[in-house]
């Protein structure tokens, strides 16, 4: 809506100058305040694709990875996605979109290589917690079935027969205490 005011204005400004990270400083009052907001806007050759694309090539890539991995012998669509290893699929596709979209906003001219490549590894720090989370997901699934948990649930609730009535329910929080103890619904 255009209507900022003190601290809020100050940043709009300097955002609109292609400052993004300044923190603090003094509120400008209106007539300090020199800047055509349109010039401003009209250098950026930016468009909504360039948002866009990069998130379907990833998405494209990553499943046409996947597919690839597990398809081994005439299988049929889905028992290649069936049949294939995520860990190896999913960073590959990763690998392959970011190269590509580095490529394509290149040569649209949005950034530099230098540029590119500074923002490798900030994307990299960003993702780190993601990339934390999944691998002590995967080490908590891998050390859950080491120690033959379903075999364990198995064998307890064979023994649950006079609760036979309740067994929806007892299913039902024993689900979720193995989901909430392994960090995973399909558990």
């Amino acid at each position: 809506m255009k209507f900022d005011y003190g601290a809020m204005r100050l940043h709009e400004i300097n955002a609109l100058k292609g400052d993004l990270f300044t923190t603090g400083g003094a509120v400008l009052d209106e007539d300090e305040v020199e800047y055509d907001e349109e010039e401003i806007l009209d250098k950026s050759s930016a468009r909504v694709i360039d948002l866009i694309l990069p998130i379907i090539v990833l998405i494209a890539i990553c499943v046409t990875a996947l597919y690839y991995i597990g398809q081994s012998g005439g299988l049929s669509f889905a028992d290649a996605f069936g049949n294939t290893d995520a860990t190896v699929g999913l960073p590959w596709g990763g690998l392959v979109a970011l190269v590509g979209i580095i490529i394509y906003f290149v040569c649209r001219r949005l950034i530099s290589i230098k540029e590119a490549m500074e923002c490798i590894p900030k994307g990299f720090i960003a993702m780190v917690p993601a990339i934390l989370i999944l691998t002590f997901a995967l080490t908590l699934k891998n050390v859950t079935n080491g120690l033959g948990a379903n075999i364990f649930v198995r064998a307890v609730m064979a023994n649950a027969e006079g609760l036979q009535s309740f067994l929806p329910a007892i299913i039902f929080v024993v689900a979720c205490f193995i989901a909430f103890s392994t960090g995973t619904s399909w558990g």
